[in-house]
């Protein structure tokens, strides 16, 4: 006899999943029960014998797929009491809502909490919140043992007003050592607001289970292998606040799709096969919210916004390869003249990883008894890189 083990799961208030074993449809009790019997034992639930009710309990509980229907039926029609006996019954049927009749008991509970008696409806949601509770502690461990990231960090992609939120973010990169499969748990990391995927394994039948993440906030694809058709999936979201899609083959065909998107807030596409016309006509779509666009060069160089003296250099990246310095001012690229970091920014963005561009500009130079200080201008070719992920 396979048995089966119901998961501890406890919620505020009169209600707890007690860790207990028992089968899936015959226990000794009876193997096979009756339509007859079942409707006797959840009758009896009603008893004021307590021996009579405990007795009903354990007679039911064996049997869920038998029972389910019955039971959905007579929560409607008992006495509170009874009723509620009931929720609890399906609310450790449902302890592992991802299997056999778990699922099916999940969504009875789930229509019981969605309408009838008021304060049967609120028992039944609390149950729900636990199970939820104790499959999103379940998942997030689970996962974590296959490598993926869950855990709080700074939102640096979609930042509103420069001011970075500490969020839960799910990363999944190329040492995740699960499979698609593995992800169907994702739908129950309620605390998961932002999901990073990078890597060629991701595809279409990824970002279908990351779209199923109930407060999915925000969403960065790298070095994936979705194309513009499978973006399509996150039409199933009710509202995305920010999406960056890096260095994956999505092109023109994507524009449409993207226009369709509950998408609010800030939009990056770089380094994909989108042209520049197509990203122009994507901006008019979705005229009024922030969306950047580049072919995926990268300098590799801090600013303040309003300059274009150099504060930071970031390793590996073309500027520090090419042998340019904190405190360079750029003056031009490609004869291109420039005054601010924006400009600068979007001169860059009309040119592809590997991409060759010469920059002019000016450095500050001391004599070698340090009294004599002149500013010298120079030119210099720098390969253009990738952007690093830096997370």
């Amino acid at each position: 006899m396979k048995h089966l083990l119901a998961v501890t799961v406890c919620a505020i208030g009169p209600f707890c999943l007690s860790t207990e074993s028992f089968s899936q449809e015959g226990n000794g009790f009876n193997d096979s029960p009756t339509a007859g019997q079942i409707d006797q034992w959840i009758h009896q639930l009603e008893s004021d014998s307590y021996a009579s009710r405990h007795l009903a309990a354990q007679l039911l509980q064996p049997h869920p797929t038998s029972a389910l229907a019955a039971v959905e039926r007579a929560i409607e029609k008992s006495e509170e009491d009874a009723a509620n006996r009931l929720i609890r019954l399906l609310g450790r049927w449902s302890a592992n809502p991802d299997s056999g009749y778990g699922e099916t008991a999940y969504e009875v509970l789930n229509r019981v909490a969605q309408g009838g008696v008021s304060s049967r409806s609120s028992l039944a949601l609390n149950v729900i919140d636990a199970i939820r509770e104790q499959q999103s502690i379940r998942s997030t461990e689970y996962l974590g043992r296959l490598s993926a990231f869950i855990g709080l960090e700074r939102d640096k992609l979609f930042a509103m007003n420069m001011q970075y939120e500490m969020l839960y973010v799910l990363r999944i990169n190329e040492s995740f050592l699960g499979t698609v499969d593995d992800l169907k748990c994702a739908k129950w990391l309620t605390d998961v607001q932002v999901v990073r995927l990078i890597g060629p394994r991701v595809d279409r039948a990824w970002l279908e289970q990351i779209a199923k993440i109930p407060n999915l906030r925000t969403l960065q694809i790298r070095h994936t292998s979705i194309t513009s058709e499978d973006l399509k999936v996150l039409q199933s979201l009710n509202r995305l606040e920010g999406l960056e899609i890096l260095y994956s083959p999505i092109d023109d065909g994507a524009i449409e799709i993207l226009g369709s998107l509950p998408l609010w807030g800030r939009l990056r596409v770089f380094g994909t096969k989108m042209s520049a016309d197509g990203a122009e006509k994507l901006k008019e779509q979705l005229e009024g919210m922030d969306v950047t666009f580049g072919l995926g060069g990268f300098l590799g160089i801090g600013s303040n916004q309003d300059t274009l003296v150099i504060s930071q250099i970031m390793a590996g990246g073309g500027a520090e390869k090419a042998g340019l310095r904190v405190q360079d001012r750029i003056i031009s690229i490609q004869g291109k003249k420039l005054q601010r970091f924006l400009e600068l920014r979007a001169e860059l963005a009309k040119y592809p990883p590997g991409a060759v561009v010469n920059i002019e500009f000016e450095r500050i130079e001391r004599s070698d008894d340090l009294e004599g200080i002149s500013a010298v201008t120079q030119t210099i070719e720098v390969t253009l890189g990738e952007q690093p992920d830096t997370n």
